[in-house]
């Protein structure tokens, strides 16, 4: 029911001078899983799923997941590194490890976080769940989850919404000369 609901939610767009806006399926269902999820913490009795089925959809979500991603850009991964070669992946890579460098940097010389929590937070802001799964077992523990959620629910509120009007801002750049 929450997935539905998000979807539905996702659907709806806003346009500013422009350029749309929305939270697209992923935002929606991530803003129902938000208020579903706090409703489950009022009311722990309601709507309880036994820890092992938990564990069983978060394994095999992500699989599915990861197998759908791959599916679906292996294709025309092939077709844009036979196009732009090799530096497409490396900048793929440093767009990657650049900002977790950066926040590894901030969080644990001027912040002062701890190791675990500050790594589910860049696992949060670079939305990997996989990430998250190895801090926690590297941890053993769930404390990792402190810095993961906000992060994460920011990065998965942001991210689409900010899309646009990058790509917005890219298309008023003036066209490069031949």
């Amino acid at each position: 029911m929450g997935i539905l609901l998000g979807v539905f939610i996702g659907g709806f767009g806003l346009t500013l001078g422009g350029v749309p806006f929305s939270l697209g399926t992923g935002g929606g269902a991530l803003l129902t899983g938000l208020a579903f999820g706090w409703y489950q913490a009022r009311h722990p009795h309601r709507l309880s799923i036994p820890p092992d089925a938990l564990a069983l959809m978060k394994d095999l979500g992500l699989a599915t997941f990861i197998a759908c991603v791959g599916l679906a850009s292996g294709p025309q991964a092939v077709a844009l590194v036979r196009k732009f070669g090799i530096a497409l992946p490396l900048v793929g890579v440093a767009v990657a490890i650049v900002p977790a460098c950066v926040s590894l940097f901030i969080g644990h010389k001027l912040l002062k976080l701890e190791a675990p929590v500050l790594l589910g937070a860049i696992a949060g802001q670079q939305c990997s769940t996989p990430a998250l799964s190895a801090v926690q077992n590297a941890a053993g523990n769930t404390t990792p989850l402190l810095g993961y959620t906000i992060t994460y629910a920011i990065s998965n509120v942001v991210l689409p919404l900010m899309g646009p009007l990058i790509v917005a801002l890219a298309g008023m750049l003036p066209a490069p000369h031949p």
